[in-house]
């Protein structure tokens, strides 16, 4: 059996990988420090609002966005910043 070979410079969820594996794929990956994963997730925000704004109807607007939330949630559990200092920042500029 032929393989073909593709590269994926992005991040992919961790049951993504297993699927993958389990469709008897080989698959060659890289875990990423904290500084290569925060910089991953800047370029994966980029990627979820560009989405956003080529949406095309209320239904893929609301996934766009959701995909940004998740970015926002894996920017907060990975301790680079956090909820607090969001929701007090958030809460700031609203009054302004």
């Amino acid at each position: 059996m032929k393989f073909r070979k593709f590269r994926s410079d992005k991040l992919w969820r961790d049951k993504i990988v297993d699927e993958v594996e389990a469709s008897g794929s080989k698959i060659h990956f890289k875990v990423l420090d904290d500084n290569e994963f925060k910089e991953q997730l800047k370029h994966k925000f980029i990627e979820e609002a560009e989405e956003v704004f080529a949406s095309r109807n209320k239904q893929e607007l609301i996934e766009e966005l959701a995909d940004i939330l998740e970015v926002i949630n894996s920017f907060i559990s990975q301790k680079i910043v956090s909820s607090i200092a969001l929701s007090f920042t958030f809460f700031f500029f609203e009054k302004e």
